[in-house]
């Protein structure tokens, strides 16, 4: 907890900013930016727009005309001050979004948790390293992501405040809530986020608010590339991935296939297990089917 001291036109205004806080749930006033809380940032706008009991709101200061009597001044800093939580904590991305965009996709779609672990992480990179190592037909295979890490699609009721909305992606630090359409009483956004997520985790946050009647993954459609990994052995263990290299006609399901399963030990050794190829009698396959 720290005070701030500020003269300013013949007299001292002393403003008590919280080092945290808890995010709020209602909308606040006095939050002038819209970042879902009252901290030293809105104060600075509090101080470019007080211009005192005569005289009247400028431009643009409505929302700090706090005891709606038509001007900015000294109650109005009373009430200010009574709503000042100080700047809340948002959500840490850590190091997402990662350089290696395939495994945090993998690790994402294959773990529990909002972020990709890193354990999981480069366990999945070093496993795909050592698998194209011992054949090196699957290098070029990069796994099609079952939904974008980044963007959820939302829809919120109209008609309704929506505090916790807001709250919620300014939490997430969201970077754009990108209009789609309205329909069946409310609006269609796609959020976005500045990293990679378990959206489908996250999906059941944002459900959890009154005024959000759906928010589900992105899901992508047409990818060629499938990597599905079955972790059973434990983090030290041998996982095994399914790989699925298709071409030709994906956007509903690819014609031609070629398919792998590979053992990965907890060591990093590489072994395949299966191989095979597959599809539509009009699929030209590759030598290494034969």
């Amino acid at each position: 907890m720290g005070k701030l001291w500020i003269a300013q036109m013949g007299f001292s205004l002393i403003l008590t900013l919280a080092g945290s806080a808890t995010l709020a749930s209602d909308c606040t006033p006095g939050d002038v930016d819209s970042d879902a809380d009252v901290d030293f940032a809105d104060f600075q706008l509090f101080q470019r727009c007080f211009a005192g009991s005569d005289g009247g709101v400028p431009s643009g200061c409505g929302d700090l005309d706090l005891d709606n009597d038509s001007d900015i001044d000294l109650s109005d800093f009373e009430a200010f001050q009574s709503v000042v939580t100080g700047p809340v904590a948002r959500f840490d991305y850590g190091a997402s979004p990662r350089p290696d965009v395939e495994a945090e996709q993998l690790a994402l779609e294959n773990g529990t948790t909002l972020l990709a672990t890193d354990a999981m992480y480069d366990r999945i990179r070093r496993d795909l390293t050592a698998i194209a190592d011992l054949e090196p037909n699957v290098a070029n295979v990069s796994h099609s992501g079952a939904w974008a890490p980044t963007q959820m699609i939302v829809k919120v009721t109209d008609g309704v405040p929506t505090c916790d909305f807001d709250a919620l992606n300014a939490f997430y630090q969201v970077t754009e809530v990108q209009f789609l359409f309205q329909s069946g009483g409310g609006t269609w956004y796609v959020v976005h986020f500045p990293g990679r997520l378990n959206i489908p985790l996250l999906g059941n946050e944002y459900t959890a608010l009154s005024e959000v009647q759906f928010a589900d993954p992105d899901s992508l459609i047409g990818g060629n590339d499938i990597i599905d990994i079955v972790t059973s052995g434990g983090p030290d263990g041998t996982w095994t991935y399914d790989i699925d290299d298709g071409w030709l006609d994906c956007f509903d399901g690819c014609d031609c296939h070629a398919f792998w399963l590979f053992d990965v030990t907890g060591d990093g050794e590489a072994i395949n297990t299966f191989m095979q190829c597959a599809g539509a009698s009009w699929c030209e396959f590759p030598d290494f089917c034969d």
